[in-house]
């Protein structure tokens, strides 16, 4: 993105233009991944509890005495 504006800066809008759209496509293609590895992982059936909510372990509970 900031390459972006630093071609538009420089009045190269040609550079620019090419710069965003490759930010635009790879943006995309994120999504594109994210979204497909979660609906792998609803249809296969993996997901368990969210290990971030529930009881937690104390900190000091691996402590050595």
């Amino acid at each position: 993105m900031e390459a972006a504006k630093v071609f538009k800066y420089f009045e190269n809008k040609l550079g620019a233009t090419v710069i965003f759209g490759l930010f635009a496509i790879s943006r995309i293609y994120w999504w594109v991944l994210i979204s497909s590895m979660i609906w792998r992982r609803l249809k296969s059936g993996q997901l368990r509890e969210d290990i971030r909510s529930g009881n937690l372990i104390p900190y000091n509970s691996f402590a050595r005495t």
